[in-house]
This record gives C-alpha cells, structure tokens and sequence, in this order.
C-alpha cells in the first residue's frame, strides 16, 4: 500500500492561487488529487456540463418505447414506420445532448 506521509508546501501569486482553485472547480477532483494528477502529466478532464439524470430519464423513457413496440411485433408481426421513425428520433436528440462529452 502506498504511503503518502511527505508534507509539500510551496508559495503562489495570488493569481496562480485563483487559476489553482478554478481548474479543480472544474474538475472532479480535490485539490490534492488534481496536484499529483498535474505531476504525473495524468489528463485531467473538465466535469461535464451535461444533467445525467436528464439523460437516464430520457434513456428510460427511450428504452420503455423500444419495449413496447418489440411486444407489438410479437404479437401483430407488424410494426409502423412512424413508431420506429419517432424512436429514431429520440434516440438522435439523446444522441445531440450527451455528444459534446
């Protein structure tokens, strides 16, 4: 198991302080762990902008579509073009709101 049990204390401006603070802002990490990412050239991403229970919701509501026209094809052997166009597109809107991650 690693130790970490060496104690690093160094000066910054205080715009160097405010740059720090704002780039673990936007990561997900505290300040310690975006430090020793930042050392070990570890890529340290943005958290995304994106409401993730927006999009599961939405993936729910997607699925709970999927479903209901499977079962219509089970039992009628047939399937409207508008039932699966309007799943197409849904599926491209989810598509267009998780894409910029």
């Amino acid at each position: 198991m690693l130790k970490r049990n060496k104690k690093v204390t160094f000066r910054m401006t205080e715009k160097e302080y405010e740059s720090l603070k704002k780039k673990v802002k936007k990561s997900c990490l505290n300040q310690e762990t975006f430090i020793r990412c930042a050392l070990t050239n570890q890529t340290i991403h943005e958290r995304p902008a994106i409401d993730w229970g927006k999009a599961v919701n939405h993936m729910s509501m997607i699925g709970n579509n999927i479903n209901q026209i499977a079962h219509i094809a089970n039992i009628s052997r047939n399937v409207s073009q508008e039932s699966l166009d309007a799943v197409k597109d849904e599926l491209h809107a989810l598509w267009q709101y998780i894409k910029p991650i």
